[in-house]
């Protein structure tokens, strides 16, 4: 049996149709919309919790400012006297045979009087074997000088010497400064200082005369 529609339920029909078409439509274009706004939506979010890092400006200039410090004057600086120049003279009388001990003996031949604080002092003296044996090789002397705490300076081994030789020595050194006034030192003047010369000071030489074995000066320092 055919049923017949009359011509309002067709115009319905067609209404209907139409509107399923317009909704199928707005729903295809939501879903792009969608899919465009998702991946801005969540880059922003990532956006929002980013630490932020901080711009520094190397183009800047930065001024340090350094605390000038005023130095208190130095005294002279203790240093270490200059390995002695040195001048074997050999005895001028015919070498005689040994017999009897040997016999060091110590004079100083040339020294200042005075001097300036800080400059060198030149210190010349000799060392004679005035005996009547040889002085074997292998000794040595020392020299205490005016420094403050006390140096002593200790030669090298010297050569042996018979008798009537004698060894000629200049030691260099800086005179200092007699009180230790560092703030003032040209208060530091009309002191005086003392240094002495002692051959084997530890007596490992048998000798004939042991007193004969040290010598000293003194000089004004200003």
């Amino acid at each position: 049996m055919t049923t017949k529609h009359t011509f309002r339920e067709n115009v319905l029909r067609i209404v209907a149709v139409i509107g399923l078409i317009a909704v199928l439509l707005l729903g295809a274009w939501g879903i792009i919309q969608l899919a465009f706004f998702i991946p801005t939506f969540l880059s922003n979010i990532g956006g929002s919790v980013t630490p932020k890092t901080q711009t520094v400006n190397t183009n800047s200039t930065t001024t340090v400012k350094t605390a000038v410090v005023a130095e208190t004057p130095k005294p002279v600086v203790k240093t270490a006297a200059k390995p002695a120049a040195v001048k074997y003279v050999a005895s001028a009388k015919p070498r005689a045979a040994l017999y009897g001990y040997p016999d060091l003996a110590v004079r100083i031949i040339n020294a200042p009087t005075s001097v300036r604080a800080g400059q060198q002092v030149s210190l010349q003296f000799v060392i004679e074997n005035a005996g009547t044996n040889a002085v074997p090789a292998n000794w040595f002397f020392t020299a205490s000088l005016p420094y403050n705490p006390a140096y002593t300076y200790q030669s090298p081994v010297q050569q042996a010497l018979y008798p009537g030789d004698k060894i000629v020595y200049t030691l260099g050194y800086t005179a200092q400064y007699n009180s230790y006034n560092y703030s003032y030192p040209q208060q530091n003047y009309g002191g005086t200082q003392s240094a002495s010369i002692s051959a084997d000071p530890y007596n490992l030489i048998y000798e004939l005369n042991e007193s004969n074995n040290t010598t000293g000066i003194s000089y004004q320092v200003y």
